[in-house]
């Protein structure tokens, strides 16, 4: 039986499945997969910003491929060594995961330089890499439009100012949307006895209003070496559905990171994307093991995967409402068809008690209706709490 290579989508497991791939599959002859040779290799995932915060470092090994669990590297001794010998060290906050002791961001024309020492006495070294400028000339644009297989949605574009000179970006977002149970009601129920019960104001009143937030999870750069002309260059980052109840229904949001990277940063994240492709993977010239930026003190012929990189960042916000594109169109359908019901006193007990149904007034006091969770309590899928960048 044939069988692909599992493919993750953010940038470090994209480099733990591209060599596990490689090591895996070595012709295009069905078969089986089970691991018979296997190298463990370093794995770096290392990005420092020009933002003042905590930087974070991930550090982890090839797996087998039967295993399907990442490996992190635990107890290695990190820091950041910037070109005047200024030292930022690094500390392991969670297995694999390396933060820094104290917030610092990456200065202009100063060049910096990855050191880790792994338990093992193992050395690694990286180029001295320094951040390009940053480049707040960029916009985001909402755009109603068709995807490649023809499904009608809006696509969210970075827009370059005209006459851009070439210049290479790597892109993050974190989208928020907002949620509103259509079957909420302000009151709930009180038992007096086994079958009586009183409606009473809900304390709190929450659950009608809610916000669910996701971050980007594939790897999205873009070059302007295209853009020298008179007009400005359009790149789609992120393309929705307009049936997607969750995130059109309402209000939506994204807030961008745009970070500045290097030629060579570039050309690494599109070696490593073309490798990582299922055609790539499967082909009759299969593709040998290539290198970051990062290196063993060492072993000079230790493979090692990964890539330190230095960047700049900027960032856009954009909302809108799914009425400022589709005015006169039905709003999304809800996951949930709320279907009201009115079960008898004792079945209505329990279903409540259960919490599998929330109670929906309809008609005064006369009968009780029912109706599933997610209908009247919107927290079952968001949070109540408003978004850090959420503006209404």
């Amino acid at each position: 039986m044939s069988r692909l290579c599992p493919l993750n989508t953010t940038v470090k497991h994209y480099a733990q499945m591209l060599v596990l791939c490689l090591l895996v599959y070595g012709c295009v002859e069905p078969f089986e997969a089970t691991t018979q040779l296997f190298e463990k290799i370093m794995v770096i995932d290392a990005t420092i910003t020009d933002e003042v915060k905590n930087q974070e470092i991930h550090l982890s090994s090839t797996f087998q491929f039967e295993e399907f669990v990442r490996a992190p590297e635990e107890g290695a001794a990190i820091k950041v060594v910037d070109g005047s010998m200024v030292e930022y060290p690094f500390q392991e906050v969670l297995p694999g995961k390396y933060v820094s002791t104290f917030a610092f961001g990456a200065q202009p024309g100063v060049s910096y330089q990855l050191l880790i020492t792994t338990t093992d006495g193992r050395n690694y070294t990286s180029d001295p890499t320094m951040a390009p400028p940053s480049d707040p000339f960029f916009d985001l644009k909402a755009t109603k439009t068709f995807n490649d297989v023809g499904e009608e949605g809006m696509s969210i574009n970075v827009v370059y100012p005209p006459n851009n000179e070439t210049k290479y970006y790597r892109y993050e977002y974190e989208e928020m949307y907002k949620i509103i149970a259509p079957k909420w009601t302000d009151v709930t129920l009180q038992w007096i006895n086994e079958f009586e019960t009183i409606q009473v104001p809900k304390d709190p009143p929450g659950g009608r209003v809610c916000y669910k937030s996701d971050e980007s999870n594939t790897i999205i750069f873009n070059s302007t070496k295209s853009s020298d002309l008179e007009e400005s260059l359009e790149y789609p980052i992120r393309f929705i559905n307009n049936n997607d109840y969750f995130t059109l229904l309402h209000r939506y949001g994204i807030w961008v990171k745009q970070f500045a990277i290097t030629r060579a940063t570039h050309t690494y994240l599109e070696t490593l994307k073309d490798f990582s492709g299922q055609d790539n993977i499967l082909s009759q010239t299969q593709p040998g093991f290539f290198s970051g930026n990062v290196y063993s003190e060492d072993y000079p012929d230790e493979k090692v995967l990964g890539y330190f990189d230095v960047t700049s960042v900027t960032t856009k916000s954009l909302f809108f409402n799914y009425r400022d594109f589709y005015p006169n169109e039905p709003l999304p359908r809800f996951i949930d068809a709320c279907a009201e019901t009115s079960p008898d006193p004792a079945l209505l007990r329990k279903l409540l008690d259960d919490g599998t149904v929330m109670f929906y007034l309809t008609d005064g006091f006369q009968n009780h209706f029912v109706v599933n969770r997610v209908c009247g309590d919107c927290t079952v899928l968001g949070q109540s709490e408003v978004p850090e960048f959420w503006i209404d």
